[in-house]
């Protein structure tokens, strides 16, 4: 194929695989420590002090939606866009303005719980309740951190971008559990001490992503200077990539929510070692997806789809290739990997993590579809296929949870995850031309004219 590309194209190629395989390493470094963590949290806190610890971290992610959902793509795609012709007042008016409302959101949230908390509920279990006031502010500092990570991959540094978020927080906060799991008393580590450690380490990473931001901004645009604001372009367009994304989260957490609601919170912690383990299948996709955001958002404003066609049949074939390292296995012998790894109350998750696995595969073979629509202005395509394959979700999941527990949540969110792709790759190919599964793409042979 690279005999046939100009030598500008084998160049830009090239540089994306240099790119891919540092941001994958990333990823793959982060991977293992977030694994690491999981391991360590479910064998000191067992099953259902780590179901404690899941349920609420799920719930904080909810409340935390309207400021990491959609901001981050848009700050990713518009400081790549402003990027382009060095437009520095605009990128600079785009982060006052998503500071301003991560701060205000997060002002809200805060103020809500701790009012919750005061009246009291019965909703919500006293233990559940008070872990989450422990974890109040981990809602500025994820929204912040992951702006600041947006800002610098949107100005071309991928790898740096995601490092605070990607190594810095799981390793932090596995050095201080695993300190207190080695060292102190068999019962030193609680739910508690879990999630304090969790919110530091995400203060922490905050604080690295704002020297990190500081370093890669020219040294003449540092300073405080002028700014230019279209808070109008930048609401409508934040609205889509928001519903969008908050829909992923919700979609991400719902099975888990819902489990907890209906069942144990023993049974919450198996699910969630067996979504830690399910979620090693996709990590290829997370990772090449990083990089290749503002690639995307580059080629379609510059008009260049062949190019964009040809970077995603290579990013989906390598994405499904990295999927199926771990699945094969995770398929096979996935009931020795939970008792082995989390330990023998987490076996019972054999069956869900099977079901799991298989609908993390489709997931991979589908390719980055979200990212297309969302980085070439196709964001209300997207939130449509959320919303059905969220509502698909919610609904197997109200029916199968019930009787089934944790094999009926599995199954839930593997048929929903292939109703997402299905509809998604519908709207690509509809809107860009673009055929978003590599396999076929080779086998059709199928070319996009300029």
């Amino acid at each position: 194929m690279l005999d046939k590309l100009d030598g500008k194209s084998v160049a830009q190629i090239h540089q994306l695989i240099r790119n891919g395989l540092r941001v994958i390493g990333v990823r793959v470094a982060g991977t293992g420590l977030a694994f690491a963590l999981a391991i360590v949290l479910a064998r000191s806190l067992g099953a259902e002090g780590y179901g404690l610890y899941s349920f609420v971290l799920s719930l904080l992610f909810f409340l935390s939606i309207p400021i990491q959902a959609g901001l981050p793509n848009l700050v990713v795609r518009e400081t790549a866009k402003a990027r382009l012709h060095y437009d520095w007042p605009t990128i600079k008016g785009l982060w006052y303005w998503v500071v301003g409302v991560i701060l205000v959101a997060s002002s809200i949230f805060i103020i809500c719980v701790l009012l919750i908390e005061q009246m009291g509920t019965d909703w919500i279990s006293k233990e559940r309740l008070d872990l989450m006031i422990v974890g109040l502010l981990f809602i500025p500092f994820i929204g912040l951190t992951i702006n600041h990570s947006a800002i610098i991959r949107g100005l071309g540094h991928v790898v740096l971008g995601i490092v605070p978020d990607a190594i810095v927080r799981p390793a932090l906060t596995l050095l201080l559990v695993g300190s207190v799991f080695v060292f102190g008393s068999p019962l030193a580590v609680t739910p508690g001490l879990a999630m304090f450690s969790y919110v530091f380490s995400i203060g922490t990473a905050f604080a690295l992503s704002s020297i990190l931001l500081y370093l890669v901004i020219p040294r003449e645009q540092r300073r405080f200077g002028p700014s230019r604001m279209d808070i109008g372009y930048w609401k409508r367009s934040a609205y889509p990539l928001t519903v969008v994304g908050g829909l992923q989260i919700m979609y991400s957490y719902s099975d888990l929510l819902i489990l907890g609601m209906f069942h144990s919170d023993t049974e919450v912690g198996i699910y969630r070692a067996v979504g830690q383990l399910g979620m090693l299948v996709v990590f290829g996709l997370s990772a090449i997806n990083q990089m290749l955001h503002p690639q995307i958002s580059k080629l379609f404003s510059s008009g260049r789809l062949v190019d964009l066609q040809k970077m995603i049949t290579m990013s989906s074939l390598g994405i499904f290739i990295l999927a199926l390292i771990p699945g094969v296995p995770l398929i096979v012998f996935g009931g020795d990997f939970l008792e082995f790894i989390f330990g023998h109350e987490f076996s019972d998750g054999a069956v869900a993590l099977v079901v799991l696995t298989f609908g993390q595969l489709v997931n991979a073979a589908f390719g980055s579809v979200g990212a297309l629509l969302n980085m070439t202005g196709h964001e209300t395509d997207a939130m449509k296929g959320m919303f059905v394959s969220l509502g698909v979700n919610i609904t197997f999941a109200f029916i199968l949870i019930p009787p089934f527990g944790i094999e009926g949540a599995a199954l839930a969110t593997a048929v929903s995850l292939a109703t997402w792709n299905i509809i998604l790759r519908h709207f690509v190919k509809k809107r860009l031309g673009i055929e978003s599964i590599g396999i076929l793409n080779i086998l059709k042979r199928e070319r996009i004219e300029p």
